[in-house]
C-alpha cells in the first residue's frame, strides 16, 4: 500500500480536491476506531487550514475537531464499501459548505476526498432570503430528518437558525408521534408524491402546538431520494376548536334544529330523525330520507361513492367505534360541495349497536382554502423560474453576478454567458443619449439604497428597446453593502403606446385648431360683407321709399339677419362642443333682460299680428346675478321659435320663482333662487312622439318644418347646452294643434336688496304709442325711478322711435358741442356705413384706411372717440391701439375712447381687443343700435357728467 501511495503522490499533490489517507490504529474506547494520518495533499491542508508537517503521523482524533472531525469519525466507523457517495455538511465555525467522500482502498486504510462547495451554495442563500419573506414555516431536511434549511417563519416557532441546522427535526416532535412521521416519509419515498399530515411539535418555549405540514420528496436523476422540502402552518387554534366541537357534540345534538350542521339519528333500516340543515346543505328534502334512509347515497359524488360505502356499512358500525369521512356531494343545482361526516354508533346495555347518530357539515370553504394554500405554495416555487421580467443579483464582495434569470436572455437577446462575463454589459448597450440617466440611477442607488430609471438599449441587430430598471442595495449584518439586486422589464410596447397617444393628441389638437381657425376665418369673411349688406339696407330703409322698394329691402334685411343667425348658431355650437364656452356671472337688471329680449322680436310679432305678454312673479328680485347674455340668448331662441311656429294668437313670457337652492358661488351671500323662464305660444304644437327629439342637434319635430319654416335645427340644442352650463334644466310641454310651453330653470342669486317689481312695465313705454306695434307687455308694477331709467335705455329708444336723431334727443343723449369721431376702416362699404350713421346723429367723422394713418391723424387732430377696425393693411387695429395708449402715457394725454369694429367672433377675440387697450368691442355685422349704444355710453354720459359737475359748481 505504501508503494502505491508513493507512486500516486505527485498526482495527488496536484489535485484541486483535498485528499487525505488514514491508517487504522487501535483505540482505547470501545466500538471506536482511530486513524493515523499517513498522507495529505496541499489542497486538503488549505481547506482544513492546517500545516502538512504538523499533522502527518498524528492520530486523527487529536487533529480534527468540530463538524469535520464529527463527519470523519462517522465515516471511518461506518464506511465499509469500496466507495461511499459524497455527503455535504456545513461548518458553522468556518461558515463554509463542504463535500466529503470516503472509501477504503484496502483493509486497514481509509481515504477521504474533501471539497469546498460554498460557491455552489451561494444561490441557495438568495433562495433562502426569498423564502424568509414568507409567513409560512419552510424547511428542508435529509432522509434521516436532519435539518439543512429553515426560513425565518420556522425560526419564529423553533428558535435560532444556527441552533436548528444539523439537528434532526424529529427532536422537535413528541416521541409518540415519531412512528407516524416515519411512516409518512417512507410512503412519500415509495410513491414519490407529496403528503400533507398533522402532528404535534415542541416549541422553543417547551409549549406543545399542532401543525400541518406538506412534504415534497426530492429525487436525483437516478431516482435516489435526496431530501424533503416542507411547508407548514400552525393549526393549534383549529385543533382546539375541533376539540371543543367534540366536547359539545351532545349539546349540539340537542340544539340540532338551530345549527347549520346536519344531525341525524337512525337504525340500520330506518331514519329516526334528520335536522332541517340537510335540506339547506344537500338541497334535498328530509322526507326523502324518511321514506328511504339510503337515498342519501344518490347525492354522493360518483367518484367518492365506493369509498364512502366501504366504510359506512353494518360490519363497520358493529365495531362500535366512531369514524369520520370527507367526500363530495352533487347538489340538484349542479354545484359540488365537500362534506365532513362523523358517525357515532350507539350501543345498548349489552354492547350491541342499536342506533347510529351522525353529524355532517359543509367544509367546501375549508377545502377551497386548502386548495388556495397549495396554489400559493406552487406559485412560490415557480416565481424565480417562470417570471417574465429579468432578475439579477450582483455580489459586491465577489464582484460578479450570482443570479441571472432566463428572462434576461430574452430581453437583451444575447446568451446569459455574455452578461455573466461582462459586468458592465448592461451599461455598454444603453443608448448613448440615455447613459447619463442610467448612471445617475446607479449613483442614487449607492447613496439611497433604492433607485429606478427608464432607458433605451441597442440590440445586437441594431433595434432599440425601452427598459425599466429598478435596483436595491442589500447590506450584510454589519450594515455594509453586500450586493445589488434588481429587476429589468421590457417596456417597449408601453413606450410605443405612449408615443402613439402623444401623436394622436397632437393630431387631435391640430385638427381642433384647424377647425377653430376655419370657423374664425369663415366668421370674419362672412361678417365683413354682411355688415355692409345689413348696414346699407338699414340706411335705405331710413330713406324715402315706395311700398314695393320697402318690401324688397325689408325682405333683404330679414334674410341677412337669418343668415347671421345661422352663422351665430354654428359658432356657438362649435364653442360648446369643444368645451370653450364660458359662463360669466355678473349682476344684471331683470327689466333690462326682458326689455332687450321682447323688443328685439316685437317687430316680428307685429308682422304676424301676434300679441306678446310678459308676466313677473312678485317674488322675483329686480336684480339678479348670472350670465345675462346667455340667458337672453336662450330666451330669444325660445321666443324666435314661438313666433316662427305661431300663425295667430299670442305669446306669453312668464318669469317666476320656483324654489330656493343650496348655496352657490355668486355675487351675494344669499342662497341662490331657482328662477323659471317660460315661453308659451298658441302655435302648431309638437306631436307627442317627437317631443323627446326637439333638443337634439340638427333636429326639428318634423323634417318638413325645416323646409317650411327654415332654421339650422341647432337653436334648441344650443339652448339646452347653455342652460346645462349655467347649472339649470330645460323642458317642454306641448299639445299638437294647441301650442307649446318651453321653460328653463336656473339657480340665480339676488344681486341686491332693492325693492321688487311693484309697477307695471307698461310704465316704461309712457308717452310712446304701442298700438302701432301691436305689442302688449304686462308686468307687476315697477318703481317710477326704475321705469324712468328703463325708458332712457338706448336699446329701447332705438327700437321704438322712428329715427336716430329723435332717439338721441328723447333719451337726452345729444350734446350741444361739436363732436369728432375717428373711423379707421379699410373696407369702403363699412366705412360708408359708419360715417353715414354718425352723420345722421350730427357727428363729424374723420376717416383713416389703416392704423398708421390713424396715428398720423391723431398727431394733429383731437377726437372724442375712435372706431377701430381690427384687421387692416400696414398696421392692424390692435397694434394701433397699443401705440395710441403708449403715446398718451408718454405725453400725459387724456385717454381717448377706442371701440373695436371686428368680424372676429371666436373665443378670446374680445379679450385681445381689451388687452390692446381698447374700451369696447362691436362685432360685425353691427346695427345702428350698436353705434347709438357706444355714443350714448362713452360720449353722452361723459357730457352729462361734465354738465352735472358744472351745475354743482
Amino acid at each position: 500500500m505504501g508503494r502505491s501511495i508513493g507512486f500516486m503522490n505527485p498526482v495527488l499533490q496536484t489535485l484541486p480536491v483535498g485528499y487525505a489517507l488514514f491508517r487504522y490504529k487501535s483505540s482505547k474506547e470501545k466500538n471506536h476506531r482511530d486513524y493515523e494520518i499517513v498522507e495529505v495533499n496541499q489542497a486538503f491542508a488549505k481547506i482544513t487550514q492546517l500545516q502538512v508537517e504538523n499533522i502527518l503521523g498524528k492520530r486523527a482524533s487529536t487533529v480534527f475537531h468540530g463538524e469535520l472531525g464529527a463527519e470523519l469519525n462517522f465515516r471511518w466507523n461506518h464506511t465499509s464499501s469500496p466507495m461511499e457517495d459524497a455527503i455535504e455538511f456545513y461548518s458553522k465555525s468556518r461558515d463554509k459548505w463542504y463535500s466529503l467522500q470516503c472509501f477504503t482502498p484496502e483493509e486497514g486504510y481509509l481515504a477521504a476526498l474533501i471539497q469546498d462547495i460554498s460557491h455552489i451554495k451561494k444561490p441557495e442563500q438568495i433562495y433562502k432570503e426569498v423564502i424568509n419573506t414568507q409567513k409560512e414555516m419552510v424547511c428542508r431536511f435529509l432522509p434521516d430528518t436532519t435539518l439543512i434549511f429553515v426560513n425565518q417563519g420556522y425560526c419564529n416557532h423553533f428558535g435560532r437558525e444556527e441552533d436548528l441546522l444539523g439537528k434532526k427535526f424529529l427532536d422537535l416532535v413528541p416521541e409518540e408521534e415519531h412512528h407516524v412521521i416515519y411512516a409518512h416519509l417512507r410512503n412519500m419515498a415509495k410513491k414519490k408524491k407529496a403528503i400533507t399530515y398533522e402532528h404535534q411539535v415542541i416549541l422553543s418555549d417547551k409549549s406543545i402546538r399542532w401543525q400541518e405540514w406538506t412534504d415534497y420528496p426530492i429525487f436525483d436523476d437516478e431516482g435516489k431520494l435526496l431530501e424533503f422540502q416542507s411547508i407548514g402552518y400552525d393549526i393549534t387554534e383549529r385543533k382546539e376548536n375541533q376539540d371543543k366541537l367534540h366536547q359539545s357534540e351532545e349539546r349540539i345534538r340537542q340544539l340540532a334544529e338551530h345549527i347549520d350542521q346536519v344531525f341525524w339519528l337512525s337504525t340500520f333500516d330506518e331514519m329516526l330523525y334528520i335536522s332541517p340543515a340537510y335540506e339547506k346543505i344537500y338541497g334535498r328534502s328530509c322526507e326523502s330520507l324518511y321514506d328511504d334512509p339510503n337515498s342519501y347515497i344518490e347525492a354522493i359524488h360518483p367518484d367518492d361513492r365506493e369509498a364512502v360505502l366501504l366504510l359506512a356499512n353494518r360490519e363497520e358500525y358493529n365495531k362500535g367505534k366512531p369514524f369520520q369521512q370527507e367526500y363530495r356531494i352533487l347538489c340538484p343545482d349542479g354545484s359540488i360541495k365537500w362534506i365532513r361526516a362523523k358517525d357515532f354508533p350507539i350501543k345498548d346495555a349489552e354492547g350491541k349497536v342499536i342506533r347510529i347518530a351522525g353529524v355532517a357539515e359543509d367544509i367546501t370553504e375549508y377545502k377551497n382554502i386548502q386548495k388556495e394554500i397549495l396554489k400559493v405554495q406552487h406559485k412560490l416555487d415557480s416565481i424565480v423560474n417562470t417570471i417574465q421580467d429579468g432578475i439579477w443579483s450582483f455580489s459586491l464582495e465577489e464582484n460578479c453576478y450570482v443570479l441571472l434569470n432566463q428572462a434576461l436572455e430574452t430581453i437583451y437577446e444575447v446568451p446569459l454567458s455574455t452578461i455573466q462575463q461582462n459586468e458592465n454589459y448592461w451599461l455598454e448597450v444603453i443608448y448613448e443619449d440615455d447613459k447619463k440617466n442610467a448612471l445617475a440611477k446607479n449613483e442614487k442607488l449607492r447613496q439611497q439604497g433604492d433607485a429606478d430609471a427608464e432607458y433605451r438599449i441597442l440590440l445586437p441587430d441594431g433595434r432599440i428597446k425601452w427598459l425599466y430598471d429598478r435596483s436595491w442595495l442589500i447590506k450584510d449584518d454589519q450594515g455594509m453593502p453586500a450586493r445589488l439586486d434588481g429587476i429589468v422589464m421590457d417596456i417597449t410596447e408601453r413606450k410605443l403606446s405612449e408615443q402613439q397617444l402623444v401623436e394622436a393628441k397632437e393630431r387631435a389638437d391640430s385638427a381642433n385648431q384647424a377647425k377653430s381657425d376655419f370657423l374664425a376665418n369663415m366668421s370674419h369673411e362672412i361678417r365683413t360683407p354682411m355688415n355692409g349688406i345689413i348696414g346699407m339696407t338699414e340706411l335705405l330703409l331710413a330713406s324715402e321709399l315706395d311700398p314695393i322698394q320697402r318690401n324688397y329691402l325689408e325682405n333683404t334685411l330679414q334674410s341677412a339677419y337669418a343668415l347671421l343667425g345661422i352663422i351665430n348658431d354654428i359658432l356657438d355650437f362649435s364653442k360648446i362642443e369643444s368645451g370653450k364656452m364660458e359662463i360669466d356671472e355678473v349682476e344684471f337688471a331683470l327689466s333690462e333682460l326682458i326689455e332687450q329680449s321682447t323688443l328685439l322680436i316685437s317687430t316680428r310679432c307685429q308682422e304676424k299680428n301676434l300679441k306678446l305678454y310678459t308676466k313677473f312673479d312678485k317674488d322675483v328680485p329686480a336684480h339678479l346675478c348670472g350670465d345675462m347674455l346667455r340667458i337672453r340668448q336662450v330666451l330669444l331662441n325660445l321666443l324666435g321659435n314661438a313666433i316662427k311656429f305661431t300663425e295667430q294668437g299670442e305669446i306669453e313670457v312668464t318669469i317666476q320663482k320656483v324654489e330656493e337652492q343650496g348655496k352657490g358661488a355668486a355675487c351675494s351671500s344669499d342662497a341662490p333662487l331657482l328662477i323659471e323662464f317660460a315661453v308659451a305660444d298658441t302655435g302648431i304644437g309638437i306631436p307627442a312622439e317627437k317631443i323627446h327629439t326637439v333638443f337634439e342637434s340638427f333636429t326639428q319635430a318634423d323634417g318638413s318644418m325645416t323646409r317650411r319654416f327654415g332654421g339650422t335645427g341647432l337653436g334648441l340644442a344650443i339652448s339646452k347646452r347653455l342652460v346645462h352650463l349655467m347649472g339649470g334644466i330645460i323642458y317642454v310641454e306641448s299639445h299638437q294643434g294647441k301650442g307649446s310651453r318651453f321653460a328653463f330653470r336656473l339657480p340665480l342669486k339676488s344681486a341686491s336688496k332693492e325693492q321688487k317689481n311693484t309697477e307695471s312695465i307698461v310704465t316704461m313705454f309712457a308717452g310712446q304709442s304701442l298700438k302701432d306695434k301691436e305689442v302688449s307687455i304686462l308686468d307687476p308694477p315697477l318703481p317710477l325711478s326704475s321705469a324712468e331709467s328703463f325708458k332712457k335705455s338706448t336699446v329701447l329708444s332705438s327700437a321704438i322711435i322712428p329715427n336716430d336723431s329723435s332717439a338721441l334727443r328723447i333719451s337726452g343723449l345729444a350734446g350741444n358741442r361739436a363732436t369728432k369721431v375717428l373711423v379707421a376702416e379699410d373696407n369702403h362699404v363699412n366705412m360708408l356705413l359708419v360715417t353715414q350713421l354718425l352723420k345722421k346723429m350730427g357727428i363729424e367723422t374723420i376717416q383713416a384706411n389703416n392704423g398708421r394713418e390713424a396715428l398720423e391723424i391723431l398727431e394733429t387732430t383731437s377726437v372724442e372717440l375712435i372706431f377701430m377696425d381690427v384687421h387692416m393693411p400696414e398696421m392692424d387695429g390692435l397694434e394701433a391701439a397699443k401705440q395710441i395708449r403708449q403715446r398718451e402715457i408718454s405725453k400725459q394725454q387724456q385717454p381717448v375712447t377706442i371701440v373695436a369694429l371686428t368680424a372676429d367672433a371666436m373665443k378670446g377675440d374680445r379679450e385681445k381687443c381689451l388687452a390692446a387697450g381698447m374700451n369696447d368691442y362691436i362685432t360685425k355685422p353691427f346695427s345702428k343700435h350698436d353705434i347709438v349704444r357706444v355714443i350714448a355710453t362713452y360720449l353722452v354720459q361723459e357730457e352729462q357728467q361734465e354738465e352735472s359737475q358744472g351745475a354743482m359748481m
